[in-house]
């Protein structure tokens, strides 16, 4: 077996359902143990699989938890709806400050 299909082998093995709800487990025992009142639990995606178990487990298990973003500043293009008649003093070629929100992972309170 090749590196890579090692690699592939222990992703696959690590997105089954039993080992997200043991890495998970293993996370808040930790906390808990050293008494913290909150844990983040770092994720990629908002909508994949893994994000989808740990929100069902944690709702079933009754444990508050919410979603936790990351807030950034960027720059873009105002939009401007012409149909909407837009406003005269907005200048379309003219970059404005946006603040976004990135998902960084599931926030679980103990």
């Amino acid at each position: 077996m090749s590196f890579k299909e090692r690699l592939t082998a222990e992703k696959e093995s690590a997105l089954t359902y039993s080992n997200i709800i043991k890495q998970l487990e293993d996370i808040l025992v930790a906390a808990a143990k050293d008494g913290r009142t909150s844990v983040l639990i770092y994720l990629d995606n908002e909508d994949d699989y893994k994000t989808r178990v740990i929100c069902n487990f944690l709702a079933n298990e009754n444990i508050d938890f919410k979603k936790s973003y990351n807030s950034y500043t960027t720059t873009e293009l105002p939009y401007i709806d012409t149909h909407m008649g837009g406003s005269s003093d907005i200048d379309a070629s003219k970059p404005v400050s946006v603040v976004k929100y990135r998902f960084e992972g599931v926030r679980v309170f103990l």
